[in-house]
């Protein structure tokens, strides 16, 4: 927008101004820089306390009820955008006010924990962890018991992380893939297509079978064939082309639930509402291409199937996996409660195994299907559910053995969801 846009400063290099004349700084970390200048000087000047540049200006108040924390005070929690900018201030405050910064930083954390301990709570998790962590980044300047036990702490919590063998509740990769080969295989056989597509599906068709790329190396070859490369080049094509596999009566039932699986990676990009009719069908009748459409239904988003999508969200329905999975695909709050009362009820299964000689493991990959896909969803509200149903659920060794990994997710997603913003004007900042 216009009065976005800045041109440089003759006077001062490192501001612009902007198209409304109000000067703003050329890079963030010339403001970063002039930040760290400001406090510095107001803190060690004695003009402001650390605890009223951390209340005022250096963070955001956390949801006391949310972490199921005592309401009778202000948790407040470092916002991230000022995470590099103290690494530059502390250096320069005096000994006393720099360690006044550590104290302010974990005092949070410190409480949080001894909230945790005395609940005894199967769920380990504290939500001020990034401060502890912005904390020990800050401890080499400074050295004094408390930063001791920082560095200490904070290293026992990165060692936990880095052994934990798996990730189940973590972001997936963005890395692209491309198809697999029996989708190639499938748009082989549809004619005429584009030349250039048609090219580079010849590249593995052609292959002799010792020649043939396993998993991990097709993933890194060469001509990779991508579904947005398969949209730009012949997508409309390939789409009806599909369909009208699909719907034909009698066409081979396996390419059927390849090409179902195909639309449904097509349909997240485009073509939904051309696509998302046939797989309503599919999902709704009694096929063995029931579960692919509604995986399919899930990963092209489609807002309307919610409802149907819901009916198969019960402990005893052999859909019950595929469809948790799809509303997490299909993400937004509107499908939270749904997720978090089927959670509950398993939830009420689990209670009735207390150790692991007789539990029902079957009941602990439903509940992980279920915090997976509340994960997916990525908003506070999902957030508040994941915590919720575990504050709810009694003790049981299938929830210990699943603990830390939900801890992994909330403090990857707590982060995520954090606040960005630094709330200070440019205009009290000196260059």
């Amino acid at each position: 927008m216009l009065e976005n846009l800045v041109i440089p400063d003759k006077e001062n290099p490192l501001l612009r101004q902007r198209a409304d004349h109000k000067p703003t700084f050329a890079h963030d970390k010339d403001r970063e820089n002039a930040a760290a200048r400001y406090f510095a000087e107001e803190i060690n000047s004695g003009r402001m306390s650390v605890k009223d540049a951390y209340s005022n200006h250096w963070s955001y108040e956390e949801n006391a009820g949310l972490w199921d924390l005592p309401k009778d005070k202000e948790w407040r929690a470092l916002l991230p955008a000022w995470e590099p900018v103290l690494q530059t201030i502390v250096p320069r405050l005096l000994s006393e006010k720099a360690e006044d910064v550590l104290s302010v930083l974990t005092e949070n954390y410190f409480e949080a924990q001894e909230c945790i301990q005395k609940n005894r709570r199967v769920l380990n998790y504290n939500p001020f962890y990034w401060d502890l962590r912005a904390a020990s980044k800050l401890t080499d300047s400074i050295d004094n018991e408390l930063s001791k036990k920082i560095k200490s702490i904070n290293y026992e919590l990165t060692e936990e992380r880095r052994h934990r063998l798996t990730a189940t509740y973590l972001p997936e990769s963005k890395k692209e893939k491309g198809l697999e080969l029996s989708q190639i295989y499938l748009l082989d056989k549809i004619p005429n297509l584009d030349k250039k597509l048609q090219d580079r599906i010849n590249e593995f068709t052609d292959l002799k079978d010792d020649e043939i790329p396993g998993f991990i190396e097709f993933g890194e070859y060469k001509n990779i064939i991508t579904i947005d490369i398969l949209i730009e080049a012949d997508g409309e094509h390939v789409t009806d082309s599909l369909l009208e596999k699909v719907k034909t009566k009698n066409s081979d039932q396996e390419e059927v639930g390849e090409a179902i699986t195909l639309l449904g990676e097509i349909g997240a990009f485009k073509f939904q509402e051309k696509i998302a009719p046939v797989l309503i069908e599919y999902a709704k009748g009694r096929t063995i291409h029931k579960s692919g459409a509604i995986s399919a239904l899930g990963k092209i988003g489609y807002n309307e199937a919610i409802p149907l999508i819901k009916k198969y969200l019960k402990p005893d329905s052999q859909y019950k996996r595929v469809a948790t999975s799809a509303l997490g695909d299909i993400g937004g709050d509107e499908v939270v409660p749904s997720l978090k009362r089927y959670a509950n009820k398993l939830a009420g299964f689990a209670s009735e195994y207390p150790t692991l000689y007789d539990a029902d493991f079957s009941i602990l990959e439903d509940l992980r299907f279920v915090f997976g896909a509340l994960f997916k969803i990525e908003t506070k509200k999902s957030m508040e559910a994941i915590f919720e149903i575990l504050q709810n659920m009694k003790y049981t060794a299938i929830l210990e053995l699943e603990a830390e990994e939900i801890c992994l997710g909330l403090d990857s997603l707590n982060f995520r969801l954090k606040p960005q913003a630094y709330f200070l004007p440019d205009k009290k900042l000196k260059c």
